[in-house]
């Protein structure tokens, strides 16, 4: 579900002029994005280690700081690293996209941003995106790569065999609120 939440996210759409663009609600992307990718990291550590009690995987997790998907990388098998980085340098060679949130960006912050890095370079910088986008509006710059989430959680579709297509198309319904009958409706 998050990764049909996260495409839904980040899919192009008419933008105010008509041209086709993606208009990102940034910090709920790269939240779910983030998300989605802990949780996979997460099953793979459970299927990699034979964890079937969650009180186990917390206490696996918790040395690690929790959220964080560098520390989560680092308890995966050299096989399960393999499998969230696979295609990664022809990914990014394809692909550069950095979102910037801040009121003041010094040119060499930008620079630093858009120069090529390695997947545990990329992987280091996007490691707390879940913990600081929640809180993105008590930060003074807060920078994302965004084709690496993209990538991320490309990779983890291609892993659990997810639909490229999987998306939310509609939004929630609303349900009717129901109340108690008053004694004037009974009448």
């Amino acid at each position: 579900m998050l990764v049909a939440a996260y495409r839904r996210l980040i899919e192009e759409r008419p933008g105010r002029d008509g041209e086709k663009c993606v208009e990102v609600p940034a910090p709920a992307a790269q939240i779910v994005g983030a998300l989605a990718v802990e949780i996979a990291m997460k099953a793979v550590i459970c299927r990699e280690r034979g964890i079937t009690q969650a009180r186990v995987l917390r206490e696996l997790t918790k040395a690690t700081s929790g959220h964080g998907l560098s520390s989560l990388f680092s308890l995966l098998t050299p096989a399960g690293q393999q499998s969230f980085c696979e295609g990664f340098e022809q990914w990014t060679a394809e692909n550069r996209e950095v979102m910037v949130m801040t009121d003041v960006v010094a040119i060499n912050q930008i620079e630093e941003m858009m120069r090529a890095k390695s997947f545990e370079e990329e992987l280091a910088l996007a490691s707390d995106t879940f913990v600081e986008w929640r809180y993105s509006y008590e930060f003074d710059f807060l920078a994302t790569n965004t084709t690496f989430m993209r990538f991320l959680i490309s990779r983890v579709a291609k892993m659990f065999a997810l639909a490229e297509k999987l998306r939310f198309y509609e939004g929630p319904r609303l349900h009717k609120k129901m109340t108690r009958p008053t004694t004037s409706d009974s009448d």
